[in-house]
This record gives structure tokens, C-alpha cells and sequence, in this order.
């Protein structure tokens, strides 16, 4: 009848909404083990924090965490997740920093790749992908090839994940390799982070 056909519809999409919010629960679940075990595996740990929005100023790529200075947090800290690198502390507040994501075209972290053992720097586009600069063309970099922190800047512990190389260009260039790396944290998906000190 109608009336048991309507009872149905509300019964499966109940249903419906409970399975969603499961898969949710699922994913939070992950994500977070994946937090913790950041945590006990990162010797230069200082907090946990959650995006809370995405950056508010148009020419900046960032992202807004839910800690700042009264949970240790301070100016040019490493944040970073499961993945990798994601960026670092562009400013702090009492109660929450902001993050200059590895996208802004203001960022810049020292990296060796891992096979090659070639130092450069990985430098935001704007876009998906970051350059790998100061690689001459003489140097074998092969797509492929995982970026790491170097530690040389002073800023980064040496050994996070950064990227892949995703394109490597040597013909007709006078100075250094056309190199496009592809980090391994997407802004998009970054939900927790990591904050490292130095």
C-alpha cells in the first residue's frame, strides 16, 4: 500500500544516512591512527591539529589549524601529515595557526632525492605541482624519483616525504633541468596535520 511503500522510503533512507555517516566514522578513524602514529614516530613532535578552514587570503595558499602558541606552536614549524610534507607555520595566534601550504609559490624547502642523492629545492607553482630548481643539466634525475627534506635549510628536519618527480626536461634549457614534482600531500584532502619543531 502507499502508506507501507512511504514507511519504507523513510526506512531506507535512514538506512542510507547511517551508512554514510559510518564510512565517515571510518575514514576519521584512519586518518587519525594514521595521527598517531606521526606522533610516536616523529622524535620532534609538538602537536596535533585539526584544518579548521581553508586560508582566507587569495594569494596565499593556506590552511587554518585549530592550535597556535598555547599548544607550542611557533613561526616556520614543519606541519606535515600521513603522506608528507604539507607545509609550515606562516603565522600563530593563542588559539590557531596558519599554514603556508607547499602549493603557495611562496614556499620553498631544501630536498635530496632519495636513488640520485641530488640536493635542489622544491619550490611552490600555485598549482598541483611544485618545480625542483638549481638541477644542472648534467645531473641524472629520473622521473619517478622521491623528493625528501634535506634539512639544509635550516627550517625542515632532513628525511619527510615531499614528492615525486613527474617530469623531468633537460633539451633546450641553459642552466638548470625543467623538473615538475608531484608532492605527496594534495591541499585538498589535508583534513589533520603534524606540527614538527626544529
Amino acid at each position: 500500500t502507499f502508506e507501507e511503500n512511504k514507511l519504507l522510503k523513510k526506512e531506507l533512507t535512514g538506512a542510507l544516512l547511517e551508512k554514510q555517516r559510518y564510512a565517515e566514522i571510518l575514514h576519521e578513524n584512519k586518518r587519525l591512527k594514521e595521527l598517531l602514529s606521526l606522533k610516536e614516530h616523529s622524535p620532534k613532535y609538538v602537536a596535533s591539529a585539526r584544518v579548521i578552514a581553508r586560508g582566507y587570503d587569495k594569494l596565499l595558499h593556506t590552511m587554518i589549524l585549530d592550535k597556535g602558541k598555547n599548544s607550542g606552536i611557533k613561526k616556520d614549524m614543519a606541519v606535515i601529515t600521513a603522506k608528507g610534507l604539507a607545509g609550515k607555520i606562516y603565522s600563530v595566534k593563542d588559539e590557531f595557526s596558519e599554514v603556508l601550504l607547499l602549493s603557495d609559490p611562496n614556499f620553498s624547502v631544501a630536498v635530496r632525492l632519495q636513488n640520485s642523492r641530488r640536493e635542489g629545492i622544491v619550490a611552490g607553482t600555485g598549482y598541483r605541482h611544485s618545480l625542483l630548481k638549481y638541477i644542472p643539466p648534467e645531473e641524472v634525475v629520473e622521473k619517478g624519483e622521491s623528493a625528501v627534506t634535506s634539512g639544509l635549510d635550516g627550517i625542515f628536519p632532513p628525511g619527510l616525504p615531499v614528492g615525486l618527480v613527474s617530469h623531468v626536461r633537460t633539451e633546450g634549457i641553459e642552466f638548470f633541468q625543467d623538473i615538475r614534482v608531484l608532492p605527496f600531500q594534495d591541499d585538498a584532502t589535508m583534513e589533520e596535520a603534524v606540527i614538527l619543531g626544529k
